[in-house]
């Protein structure tokens, strides 16, 4: 029974504002908000067990974008990934 709750995927309690903000950034351009926003998304979701279509569009938005996620966190250098003593 364990085993079944541990690879049910879970629903992030900010799913659906995050939504919306993939949403705008899968339309947007990758302006200097824009990739705040993307950097702040891809940590909060990194790892999470669930919002697998938020992960997906989030990895869609970095190829389209042309980013890695190393150029994505050197475009963000107050994101705390880049630069862990913030």
């Amino acid at each position: 029974m364990a085993e079944e709750f541990e690879k049910k995927d879970q629903q992030h309690p900010l799913w659906s504002s995050d939504r919306q903000i993939v949403n705008t950034l899968l339309a947007g351009e990758p302006t200097d908000y824009n990739l705040a926003e993307l950097a702040r998304l891809r940590i909060r979701y990194h790892g999470f067990p669930g919002a697998r279509d938020i992960q997906t569009d989030l990895n869609k938005i970095l190829k389209r974008w042309n980013l890695t996620e190393e150029m994505l966190h050197e475009k963000n250098p107050s994101d705390p990934c880049h630069n862990p003593g913030l």
